[in-house]
C-alpha cells in the first residue's frame, strides 16, 4: 500500500510472510495544519473465470490501536487534533495499460473504526490502548463483484489518519513556530487468514 501525508510523518510495515501490518501517523515537533494518512495493506490477488460473479473477502484479523494527543504552542494559537485508525476490507482493480491497481468503479469498502479522538485546546494526555479488534468471517467482511478477463487485489488495508489544525483568535490558519506537537496514533495487528468465497452469476 501507501503512506501519504503532506506534513504528517508516517510509517508503514506490511509483512506478507505472516500477515502482520503496522500504520503509524505522528506530527513533526513544530509545524502548522497537518491533514495526512498512513496506510499499510496485504491482499490477494484473483482472476475470475466467470463472466460476472460476486466474492465474499472474509478476512480473520485481530489488531489493536495506539494513540497520544499533546500540543503545546503558543497562547495565540487554537489547536484542534483528531486522529482515526481504521481497518478497511475491499479490493483493487488492475490497470492492464498502466500496470496499477485502481480503485473498483461504484465499489465501497467495509469500513470498521478502531478509534476516532479528537481534542480541543492546549494539553497532554497518557498513551491510550484501545480494546482488542478480533473479528473474522461474516462480520468483518466485504462483497466485491468481478469479471473474467480482470484482475483483482483483494485486500485489508489499516489506515491511521491525522489532522491538526492551528488557527489566530480570528480563526484563520497560523504557523506554529513555538511549541511542542506530540500527538500520534498508530494500529498494528495480524491478517491471520483471508478466505475468498464465490458465488456465479453469469457463467
Amino acid at each position: 500500500m501507501h503512506a501519504t501525508g503532506p506534513t504528517a510523518s508516517v510509517q508503514v510495515l506490511p509483512k506478507k510472510g505472516d500477515g502482520s501490518l503496522f500504520a503509524w501517523a505522528m506530527s513533526p515537533t513544530v509545524k502548522g495544519a497537518i491533514d495526512g494518512a498512513a496506510e499499510a495493506g496485504l491482499g490477494i490477488l484473483f482472476t475470475p473465470k466467470h463472466t460476472l460473479s460476486r466474492v465474499r473477502v472474509e478476512p480473520d484479523l485481530a489488531f489493536t490501536g495506539r494513540h497520544k494527543w499533546g500540543a503545546d504552542a503558543d497562547p495565540v494559537v487554537s489547536v484542534s487534533t483528531r486522529v482515526i485508525g481504521t481497518i478497511f476490507v475491499g479490493g483493487f482493480e488492475l490497470n492492464p495499460v498502466t500496470g496499477g491497481f485502481e480503485p473498483i468503479p461504484n465499489f465501497i469498502w467495509r469500513r470498521h473504526l478502531i478509534f476516532d479522538v479528537s481534542n480541543n485546546g492546549q494539553g497532554a494526555g497518557a498513551i491510550v490502548l484501545t480494546p482488542p479488534f478480533q473479528v473474522s468471517g461474516a462480520q468483518v467482511a466485504a462483497d466485491v463483484l468481478v469479471q473474467a478477463g480482470h484482475t483483482y487485489l483483494l485486500s485489508i488495508v489499516a489506515q491511521v489518519a491525522l489532522r491538526i489544525t492551528t488557527t489566530d483568535s480570528a480563526g484563520r490558519p497560523v504557523q506554529v513556530k513555538n511549541g511542542n506537537f506530540d500527538t500520534w496514533g498508530s494500529l498494528a495487528g495480524f491478517v491471520r487468514e483471508i478466505w475468498l468465497e464465490e458465488t456465479v452469476y453469469i457463467q
